[in-house]
């Protein structure tokens, strides 16, 4: 209530506290007032209207029939069925059932038509809905895409890719598991075998030389030796005759054994198969250090030391032709200068085993 003694109804406008309902007064009605008393006077109208009665009675008849006829129950068939086209198919069939039931109304207004016309409108009406909503469906299922996305995706339009989802042309990548590393005990088994490969290839091959057989009742170390002077003789150019005046001077000066001196410790600090004790010669030849013939070291090896006798030998002039004992003591200077020529036939047996 407010200071002047008016009430606030529900549509706020102030009426004195004193006033009844049927009192009658003068203030202006609003929006929501007048909108009320339209809608009454309009209701009004329709009821007191005989054509209102007719159409109500028209309708009644209408729907009436709809519902008695066959295709009443298609037709809620198909509204409760789900595809693509649903709302399109139910608008359609509601159309031609609103037709079909306005002729039927018509002609029973009149009075000179049959209900058969009206059911078999709508049952072809339906029958044409299901043709139309089958047609949507695709003929074959989608490449890729989503499998949740609405039917209405699922049937593109003509010349979309089938597949309903952007990309869905493109085929789903494959996903490669990571391969489980080698645990520490196999790697060390892998790389062993790797390592001994390398190992391998670094290291050169030896071909380990081939020893001669041995002829003549030499032993493998004499043979091995007569090997070292034919090798010399082949490089210097004096073939099998060169060799054979080598091979029987050594025979008769250390028995083709390459000895250390008693006289010379030194060498015995390199490799000797004997020793003699001829003054101070020292290897194959009995060659002596101190007429010139080289450094200890040097004679005591087997290859310098026959090369050592060949060069001199080569300074003698005529030596092919010269008989072996001659061509030996010319080098040698031996106080028995007969002595090399027995070995003669044995030396020539080595060097044809060796030169073959």
């Amino acid at each position: 209530m407010r200071d002047d003694h008016t009430l606030e109804n529900e549509n706020g406008a102030a009426t004195p506290a004193d006033r009844s309902p049927e009192t009658p007064t003068t203030e202006r009605p609003t929006g929501a007032r007048r909108l009320q008393e339209r809608l009454a006077r309009t209701a009004n109208s329709i009821k007191s209207s005989a054509y209102a009665e007719r159409a109500a009675g028209m309708w009644t008849t209408s729907r009436g029939r709809v519902t008695s006829a066959p295709a009443y129950g298609k037709v809620r068939g198909v509204l409760n069925e789900r595809g693509p086209a649903r709302v399109a198919i139910a608008g359609g069939v509601l159309a031609a059932v609103g037709v079909a039931a306005a002729a039927g109304t018509a002609a029973a207004t009149q009075g000179g038509h049959d209900d058969t016309r009206a059911t078999s409108a709508a049952i072809a009406a339906v029958d044409s809905a299901k043709q139309a909503e089958i047609s949507h469906f695709p003929t074959a299922p989608p490449v890729s895409g989503n499998a949740t996305e609405s039917p209405a995706a699922a049937a593109p339009d003509a010349g979309q890719p089938v597949g309903g989802s952007k990309g869905a042309d493109k085929p789903t990548p494959t996903v490669e598991k990571p391969k489980a590393e080698p645990k520490a005990d196999e790697k060390k088994a892998a790389e062993k075998p790797a390592k001994k490969a390398e190992k391998k290839a670094d290291k050169p091959k030896v071909v380990k030389p081939v020893q001669p057989k041995p002829v003549m009742g030499l032993s493998q170390t004499q043979m091995n030796n007569a090997m070292q002077i034919v090798k010399a003789a082949e490089k210097r150019g004096m073939g099998e005759r060169g060799a054979i005046i080598a091979i029987a001077t050594s025979m008769q000066e250390s028995q083709l054994l390459n000895l250390a001196s008693t006289a010379v410790p030194e060498s015995y600090d390199y490799h000797h198969e004997g020793q003699g004790s001829d003054h101070d010669s020292v290897g194959l030849f009995q060659q002596r250090s101190t007429s010139g013939w080289g450094e200890v070291k040097d004679l005591m090896t087997p290859s310098y030391s026959a090369g050592a006798f060949l060069d001199a030998l080569k300074q003698v002039p005529n030596w092919k032709n010269m008989p072996l004992s001659a061509a030996a003591q010319a080098v040698q200077v031996s106080a028995f200068p007969d002595a090399y020529a027995q070995h003669e036939f044995r030396a020539t047996q080595v060097a044809d085993a060796l030169m073959k």
